[in-house]
């Protein structure tokens, strides 16, 4: 067995290198980890930034000679040799394209590639090309999924409603990983003591027996801006507790961009959302909202809005604030549409007047957003 092991280090957040165990960091634990993977003979770490063009081209390159590559991402300090040797084997034996594991958090497995499957890869992605996301390997192969010969290694206890990265691109997961650690300590056997990294089997052991630990700090913040809304909707509470149509009280642009600033300092990153209740579009400020958010490498920008109230030049000005502050966050500004029925009438019934111009935005926004726009309950016609 002949196999590269490939680890990607671009773009990383400051907390991989941070110290974690032993004065080690993440990418260092990581690297450690990964060369113990079976029949690795080179290793190579991408620091340089990459798009999925790029990282495609780098691999294909890379791989050339070798029986398959590894491939993980150098701020995972637990992946796990005997994880990965299972999933080496299943795929030698069966001749795979492409293998990796699923039910277990992220972070604790490698992929597999077999010799000229990055650069089929690189061919299909066509237009496709962008930022590296975690799965950006299974997103490129979900575009002709079945030309591909698959394996997988499934975990024993399905673990993926956790939701759980068990890698060190945030401030909550690096403080997630430090706690692991902690808590492997306690379970490892006399006989295993040297183990100091936990294991998939103890990652599983702790997550069943102390389920506490996985709570660290907050990722989504929901803020009331505005304390109106331009409808009265049946199906929500809100306008049981106040007069939504009359209210036009809210939160002044300063002492939103204060608050930002310390969901940073105590989150570190975060999901912003404007907002479950009051209409975001009536905000005298609500460009001003918006880019503060935007403008925040940390952040990211989640939009509920009934369609009503935006004028279509601040929809543009919005996806033009987008792509100017387009990071590393896959999401950076997202939108969600409340129409809840495509039928006038009960649109009428359950949230009173506006369809027009919330069908309208909706549209709108659907063309200037069509990855990060969700319609609530209903597909526009002819989209």
């Amino acid at each position: 067995m002949n196999a590269i092991l490939i680890l990607y280090a671009g773009n990383q957040a400051k907390e991989a290198l941070l110290p974690l165990l032993d004065g080690k960091n993440s990418r260092e634990l990581a690297a450690e980890q990964a060369e113990k993977f079976p029949g690795v003979t080179k290793t190579v770490i991408l620091k340089d930034k990459e798009t999925k063009r790029s990282l495609l081209g780098k691999i294909a390159e890379l791989q050339a000679g070798f029986d398959f590559a590894y491939f993980a991402f150098a701020d995972c300090p637990f992946l796990d040799p005997a994880l990965a040797g299972s999933i080496a084997e299943r795929h030698t034996r069966y001749k795979a394209e492409y293998s990796y594991a699923d039910g277990w958090p992220f972070g604790l497995a490698p992929e597999i590639l077999a010799p000229g499957t990055a650069a089929i890869l690189l061919k299909i992605l066509g237009d496709d090309d962008g930022p590296i996301e975690r799965d950006f390997l299974f997103s490129v192969i979900q575009k002709d999924i079945n030309a591909f010969d698959i394996e997988t290694e499934i975990s024993p206890v399905d673990l993926r409603y956790h939701r759980l990265n068990l890698c060190a691109d945030s401030k909550r997961n690096y403080l997630l990983l430090k706690r692991f650690i902690t808590a492997a300590q306690k379970l490892i056997t006399p006989d295993a003591s040297k183990e100091k990294i936990p294991s998939a089997v103890t990652v599983e052991k702790i997550i069943a027996e102390q389920p506490q630990i996985l709570r660290t700090l907050p990722a989504f913040y929901p803020i009331q801006v505005f304390g109106g809304c331009p409808q009265k909707c049946i199906l929500c509470p809100y306008p049981l507790t106040t007069d939504v149509l009359s209210r036009k009280d809210f939160m002044n642009a300063d002492g939103f961009e204060s608050l930002l600033d310390k969901i940073i300092a105590f989150s570190g990153d975060a999901v912003i959302d404007l907002s479950l209740w009051g209409e975001l579009s009536m905000h005298p400020e609500r460009l001003k909202l918006i880019e503060a958010v935007l403008s925040r490498p940390e952040l990211s920008l989640v939009i509920e809005t009934t369609g009503i109230g935006w004028r279509t030049e601040e929809l543009e000005k919005c996806s033009a604030l987008q792509k100017n502050y387009q990071s590393c966050l896959p999401f950076k500004l997202s939108w969600i549409i409340s129409l809840d029925t495509a039928d006038l009438q009960k649109y009428s019934q359950l949230r009173g007047a506006g369809f027009a111009e919330a069908e309208t935005c909706a549209k709108k926004l659907l063309e200037l957003f069509p990855k990060d726009c969700y319609v609530q309950a209903v597909r526009i016609k002819g989209e």
